[in-house]
This record gives structure tokens, C-alpha cells and sequence, in this order.
């Protein structure tokens, strides 16, 4: 990975839920362990205050974009990425939204698609369902 023609190491964790309040102290706690990089679970119109913090602490942003895992307490339910158009459609015209909105913020390093997406879609189905979900 490189980053302005120069190589780069990520060094950093999750972005957890917080306030707006402590979205600065945090940044800053994090550049004062060395850390140059954060994960977001998901990506949307809050997102700018974390940009703009982790810009103003020299931190880098992996922005994700959360996929319904399916049948995990409060998951969204069993999503069937195979046949549910209406879905996947929606999801990709959220993700492009919200790539447009920021893909030149500063503090944006890359993009992360479905963290965790197939996690538990045991719970929705088995045998050879599963293994083509999977």
C-alpha cells in the first residue's frame, strides 16, 4: 500500500460509536499511540466529523460500508444475495451516494465493502444454499 507515492503501514483500530464530543480526543488518542488509520463500520451523513477529525490528527480512514450479515439478533434478517435485486441494488446506490460525497475528503485512505457479511448466515440456511451464499 502507498500513500501519496510513499509506502504505508496501517496502524490503528475499529471506529466504535461515539459522540461528536469525543470524536477529537479519540483522533488525538489515537495519533499519540502511533496510529495513522481507522475502520468505519459504515459510511454515511455523519461520517464528515470523523473525517474531518482524523484529517486534523494526520489519520487515514478505511470508510466501510456495512451488508446486512443475516440472522444474527438485530442483523436485518436473512438476506439472500444471490436473488434479493431489490437490495443489493438499493445498497450499491447508497454506497456510490456516499463515494461521491466524500472520495476527496483527505482523511479517506480506501473503501471497505461488508465486513462481516456472510458471519452468520448459518442461521438462515443450510446445505447447499449455504455453501453458494458462502
Amino acid at each position: 500500500l502507498q500513500v501519496d507515492g510513499q509506502p504505508y503501514t496501517v496502524r490503528g483500530f475499529t471506529w466504535g460509536g461515539t459522540s461528536a464530543e469525543e470524536t477529537g480526543p479519540r483522533m488525538q488518542g489515537l495519533a499519540d499511540i502511533n496510529g495513522n488509520t481507522t475502520r468505519t463500520w459504515g459510511t454515511g451523513a455523519d461520517s464528515r466529523a470523523i473525517f474531518d477529525a482524523a484529517a486534523e490528527h494526520d489519520v487515514r480512514v478505511i470508510a466501510g460500508f456495512w451488508l446486512l450479515p443475516g440472522g444474527g439478533p438485530g442483523s436485518g434478517g436473512c438476506i439472500d444475495y444471490r436473488t434479493d435485486t431489490t437490495y443489493k441494488n438499493d445498497t450499491k446506490a447508497d454506497i456510490l451516494r456516499w463515494v461521491q460525497e466524500y472520495k476527496d475528503h483527505p482523511a479517506v485512505l480506501m473503501w471497505n465493502i461488508g465486513n462481516e457479511a456472510i458471519l452468520v448466515v448459518q442461521n438462515c440456511y443450510s446445505g447447499t444454499d449455504l455453501e453458494e451464499i458462502r
